[in-house]
């Protein structure tokens, strides 16, 4: 199955590169249709498959082909449809690459056409993405040759000089010898006797190279340096050898060129008549096309970009049409946990009445109604001892005043510290010492009523136990502030106990959960009793 895609990707990099040649230099006429085909088909294939990359490259070797053969508009048109695909693709070297190919493209398709604004706009566009000497000096060679075409060799000779200069850089003989080829006939227009040393130099490189191609060139520029100065033989021998080479070519644009130079140079009235006339009749026609040249890129680019801001519109539309649900399923969300958190609180308050009511009745059930019953009791058996009697009904009245405060609604006062101390120190007995710690240093102010309420009640509820279980002898409650919350420590010497289902303290938990704050127990036999409190 490997061997199977490894033998079809060879195929196809075979078929580009033949197809491509066949396009850049056509040898045979009958072979243009087949590769201009391939590539149509393998750009219809590479669309569907969504492989841009790929498209562009077709899209390149069709604009190409149609360049050779003369399709300058096809080819306009072409170039303008890669650009267009390749507007959103993001920015890598193969883009990079793509891009200055295809603006090079067009800056040759309007040099042909003799639109030199439209030229030098696209060779400039061009140079934008050249990353090295290797990528410029193409482009700025091909600015030379527009200068030249409007005669102006002075600045021709400055292009050709920098794009010579830039080949050095490399190790491309081929593009040294164009470069120096051009510097040299644009130096020889100029009068310069170096610029025949140049193009002879390149000449002999040429030769070296076997580069036909680059022969032709040659073979061009020196018939024409020699027939500008008068030099009637040199210059009919060398324009011979270029129509002689574009035969053995085969490009029937060298073939039409080498032939009109030859019959300049030999000064036929009739063919020289004939060569001004047609050139007459081309120039007018380029004339006429050259109105239009640019608009297809330019209308299509616009209508893309017309598009481009209907679907931005109607993105945004949808953008917003998604806030505006977002904002009422919001809206909706906070308005349910709203009635979800209330109903939570209301259980909680149901549930804390409920402890509260049920803590009340054992209170009163084990302590008040058994000393009562015991009382009650004593006195049925006829016991006349008046004193001990105060003293138990004097027990009582302490439980249920006791029992009566616990649960009586809380004032707050406005020096709440004042009021919590008095709270612990109401606790103190002769053989139990208590002692609080910065607790003036708290600043009570920012704390709620509801919490200072809680904070009353959970100390209330732990000095409480305190004096009926613990047995302590000492007593110290910290406060402190840590970040932003209040911090409450209490430890004590007492007897301790062990945490079985929280010995009744569920009460103080679900107290301090209303607050969204937390209490935590740690006890042992004989080793005292801890409780942290932050809130």
């Amino acid at each position: 199955m490997l061997s199977s895609l490894s033998t079809h990707a060879q195929n196809e990099v075979d078929s580009i590169k033949f197809y491509g040649k066949t396009l850049l230099n056509p040898d045979r006429e009958a072979n243009l249709p087949a590769a201009f085909n391939y590539f149509e088909k393998s750009l219809i294939i590479n669309l569907n498959e969504g492989d841009t990359l790929e498209a562009v490259k077709k899209l390149r070797h069709i604009t190409i082909g149609q360049i050779e053969v003369g399709a300058l508009f096809a080819g306009e048109e072409t170039a303008t449809r890669a650009l267009l695909l390749l507007e959103n693709q993001p920015t890598d070297s193969l883009v990079i690459n793509l891009k200055k190919g295809i603006y090079n493209d067009l800056g040759m398709i309007y040099r042909i056409l003799k639109n030199p604004d439209n030229a030098f706009r696209f060779y400039n566009e061009s140079l934008k993405y050249c990353l090295n000497a290797q990528d410029s000096m193409h482009l700025v060679n091909n600015m030379g040759n527009i200068y030249v075409d409007q005669g102006n060799f002075e600045l021709a000779e400055e292009q050709f000089r920098s794009s010579y200069e830039l080949s050095k850089k490399s190790t491309d003989f081929y593009s040294q010898a164009r470069f120096l080829d051009n510097l040299g006939f644009s130096q020889s227009k100029l009068g310069l006797p170096v610029g025949l040393q140049n193009m002879l130099t390149a000449l002999k490189i040429r030769h070296s190279n076997n580069d036909l191609a680059g022969l032709y060139a040659s073979y061009s520029h020196l018939a024409k340096h020699y027939y500008g100065r008068g030099e009637q033989k040199e210059a009919l021998e060398y324009a011979e050898k270029a129509y002689h080479l574009a035969h053995r070519l085969k490009r029937p644009s060298y073939i039409e060129n080498s032939l009109a130079n030859l019959l300049e140079i030999r000064e036929d009235s009739l063919s020289r008549e004939y060569i001004k006339l047609n050139d007459s009749i081309a120039q007018a026609k380029l004339q006429r096309r050259n109105k239009y040249a640019g608009m297809q890129y330019n209308l299509l680019k616009e209508k893309r970009k017309t598009e481009q801001n209907r679907l931005l519109q109607e993105k945004e539309k949808r953008k917003k049409q998604g806030y505006q649900y977002l904002g009422i399923l919001l809206f909706l969300t906070l308005i349910a946990i709203y009635f979800i958190q209330r109903a939570q609180n209301r259980k909680n308050t149901i549930k804390q009445i409920y402890n509260t009511e049920t803590r009340i009745s054992k209170k009163l059930h084990d302590e008040v109604a058994n000393d009562m019953y015991h009382l009650m009791t004593k006195i049925q058996l006829g016991d006349p001892d008046p004193e001990k009697l105060l003293d138990d009904l004097d027990l009582i009245y302490n439980k249920t005043r006791d029992l009566s405060r616990d649960n009586a609604a809380l004032i707050i006062e406005e020096d709440f510290g004042s009021q919590l101390k008095d709270l612990l120190n109401s606790y103190k007995q002769d053989e139990t010492v208590i002692t609080t710690q910065n607790i003036s240093q708290v600043d009570w102010k920012t704390i709620s009523p509801h919490k200072k309420t809680t904070i009353y009640r959970l100390l209330q509820e732990i000095m409480t136990n305190m004096k009926k279980h613990s047995q302590a002898s000492q007593v110290l409650i910290s406060f402190s502030k840590n970040g932003k919350k209040l911090q409450i420590k209490y430890v004590d010497n007492g007897v301790g106990c062990k945490l079985k289902n929280k010995n009744g303290l569920e009460n103080m938990e679900s107290r301090i959960k209303a607050v969204k704050g937390s209490i935590i127990f740690e006890t042992s036999p004989q080793k005292g009793f801890r409780v942290t409190i932050t809130i």
